[in-house]
């Protein structure tokens, strides 16, 4: 017998999983062995003397997360030259690929939903930049293993894709998908949607998001799947449109300090693509193996798979902050947002990576517990502060211009003013200081934020061409 189709926001597991821990009794967090060598950093004093100091990411690890999945992923890694803040966030990847729509904030109007858009940042074979999310991916792959039901080795786990893609053959990845549950909680049998779901991993972030013509329409794509929603329609090249449903999309890229101006269009900056990713630029060795080291009493892929599968089963649900983290939150909120107009653009949404790192640090202790207490608020706090900061510097040194930012200012104050303007009188308007090409660049990195709705004979175009009664129109309703 099946019951109706249902929404997989509705489903909170049904009836005994077999897993290697029991409902009353919880992993225990790994000992740290004795000797275990911890994350350092040069940090050079105002006489210029050098001194070797734990790495900031090491300081917010050792005194704001509890132990948890998250120490025992970073323990894991300790072995090798993977900094300890790639293995923080490698370790909430994995967190967030389990836990998917299954867990969440009521942020009234809607859900907001555990997803990390991340850029691994570090100088080629310094700091082993993305071997935390290719490990995390590893792990998330074998809690199928855990689980001894088919239909729960689908639902608990994300599918995965590395390498690079076409904006077209994204949308086929995320094809909705429905499962068939044998025997829920009430012995029925029924479908269950599991919805559009990946967890995208680029090595060379360059291959995935760069600047190539076949990627025209990634950033966009990307910017809008952020936010989870329960349906969209987004148009492709090809004169059709494509539905996705349930939507949940993990993304971790990685490059180098030089790849960055190529792996990051112009366009993603401000307050598209950049201001929903969370940066992790690691600039030091933290630590030197000349070889990887196996370290005895850390855990291993089975074992933290075995965790990550109790996680997965145990702290889905809505979360919710204590008071004491709500005041700290709400702390946080008036001195850092309370004068919006001062706030780089790329800033604008550092709450929500605040709230979202805060989710997944608590849904990361071996509790059954849907509070997100005042450490874990502060750890984010910290986490975010640390990537906003490497955030700027990544835009100011390795990216956006003055000049780049000007232009778009320009274009966007024109377009701003009129509402639509057909080519000839924009590029008339601001022909004293942008040329033709110089336009097109502006034109299309506002489009693919999904600024500017670009459209020829009443036809819709993603990108700018050469007619002069091709119209652009701002697009209000996206609030900037």
């Amino acid at each position: 017998m099946k019951s109706k189709q249902v929404s997989s926001d509705s489903y909170y597991g049904r009836g005994k999983v077999v897993t290697p821990y029991s409902d009353t009794v919880a992993p225990e967090p790994f000992p740290m062995p004795k000797g275990l060598k911890l994350d350092h950093e040069p940090q050079y004093m105002s006489d210029g003397e050098e001194l070797s100091l734990p790495s900031p990411a090491e300081v917010i690890l050792q005194k704001y997360i509890k132990p948890g999945f998250v120490h025992d992923f970073v323990m894991a890694m300790r072995g090798t030259e993977t900094t300890t803040l790639h293995s923080i966030w490698g370790a909430l990847f994995a967190v967030s690929g389990v836990l998917q729509r299954r867990s969440w904030l009521d942020w009234v109007i809607e859900r907001l939903y555990p997803n990390l858009y991340l850029v691994f940042i570090a100088r080629p074979g310094v700091c082993k930049k993305t071997v935390s999310i290719s490990f995390g991916a590893r792990v998330i792959a074998r809690v199928a293993d855990v689980f001894t039901r088919e239909d729960d080795k689908q639902i608990y786990t994300i599918p995965t894709w590395s390498g690079s893609t076409t904006p077209e053959y994204l949308m086929d990845i995320l094809n909705p998908r429905i499962i068939h549950i044998t025997g829920d909680a009430l012995g029925f049998d029924r479908d269950y949607p599991v919805g559009s779901r990946v967890a995208i991993i680029a090595d060379e972030l360059s291959e995935f998001l760069g600047k190539q013509k076949y990627n025209q329409g990634m950033i966009s794509r990307l910017t809008k799947l952020y936010d989870c929603p329960r349906e969209a329609k987004i148009g492709t090249k090809k004169d059709k449109t494509q539905e996705v449903r349930d939507v949940f999309v993990n993304f971790c890229g990685g490059t180098t300090p030089d790849g960055f101006r190529d792996s990051i269009p112009a366009e993603a900056h401000g307050g598209g693509l950049m201001s929903r990713c969370i940066i992790v630029w690691q600039e030091h060795k933290t630590r030197h193996f000349y070889r990887p080291k196996r370290i005895p009493g850390i855990p291993d892929e089975d074992e933290l798979a075995r965790r990550l599968a109790w996680i997965a089963e145990h702290r889905m649900g809505e979360y919710r902050l204590t008071e004491a983290a709500d005041a700290l939150y709400q702390n946080w909120y008036d001195d850092n947002k309370s004068d919006l107009s001062r706030i780089s653009d790329s800033d604008t949404r550092a709450d929500i990576l605040l709230v979202k790192t805060a989710h997944l640090i608590a849904a990361s202790h071996y509790k059954k517990t849907q509070f997100i207490d005042e450490d874990d608020i502060q750890a984010a706090i910290d986490l975010v502060a640390l990537a906003t900061e490497q955030k700027h510097r990544a835009e100011t040194e390795l990216m956006v211009d003055s000049l780049w930012s000007e232009n778009m200012q320009l274009v966007s104050k024109r377009l701003k003013k009129s509402g639509t303007m057909n080519r000839a009188d924009l590029a008339r308007a601001v022909s004293y200081k942008i040329n033709v090409d110089e336009l097109n660049r502006v034109l299309t990195a506002l489009a693919q934020s999904n600024h500017v709705f670009i459209s020829l004979d009443d036809q819709p175009k993603s990108a700018p061409g050469q007619a002069t009664r091709e119209l652009y129109t701002w697009n209000f309703a996206d609030g900037r």
